[in-house]
């Protein structure tokens, strides 16, 4: 149990510096424009790599079969399966919607993020090798990929809390 306590730590670590990485680029390029667009370049793409690795990391630390955890939807202890998460019994019993509604979402999301993320590669590449047009072209990639990223988690987290406002209206205690 210590063990994968200690690689989700690293995990969420790892996640939080990719982040913070790309803050900083973004801060860097408002503050000093002189500052030279390769070395910009290579942060955001180390961010993005910081922030693959450890969504890696934290998937590969939660693969273990009994893991006690808090059910997203309810906020009640379960314990099974955490990885996929809409195979635990609990979720696949008591939330079949929110169930079949991840599975689809994370299908989705590997579909739409791997050749997103081979197109902000091969942009950087060709930005870093050929200049010239390619730098718009990266730097729209790169501010799509992050536009991307927060409407994505942003619909993530309204639909969760969906879930939670049915589950809650449906299981409801009424008081006489």
């Amino acid at each position: 149990m210590l063990v994968a306590v200690r690689i989700s730590t690293l995990g969420v670590s790892m996640i939080i510096a990719g982040v913070n990485l790309i803050v900083t680029v973004v801060l860097l390029a408002l503050l000093i424009p002189q500052l030279p667009v390769p070395v910009l370049s290579v942060m955001v793409v180390a961010g993005f790599i910081l922030l693959m690795l450890g969504n890696v990391v934290s998937v590969i630390a939660s693969l273990r079969q009994k893991t006690l955890r808090r059910c997203t939807i309810c906020r009640l202890d379960i314990t099974g399966r955490s990885f996929p998460i809409w195979k635990n019994p609990h979720y696949e019993s008591v939330h079949h919607d929110y169930s079949l509604w991840l599975k689809r979402w994370i299908r989705t999301l590997i579909l739409i993020a791997v050749p997103s993320v081979a197109i902000l590669v091969s942009s950087e590449y060709f930005w870093l090798k050929y200049g010239g047009v390619y730098s718009y072209l990266a730097g729209l990639t790169a501010l799509s990929w992050i536009a991307f990223a927060f409407s994505w988690s942003f619909h993530y987290w309204r639909k969760i809390r969906g879930f939670r406002r049915g589950w809650k209206d449906k299981h409801q205690v009424l008081n006489p």
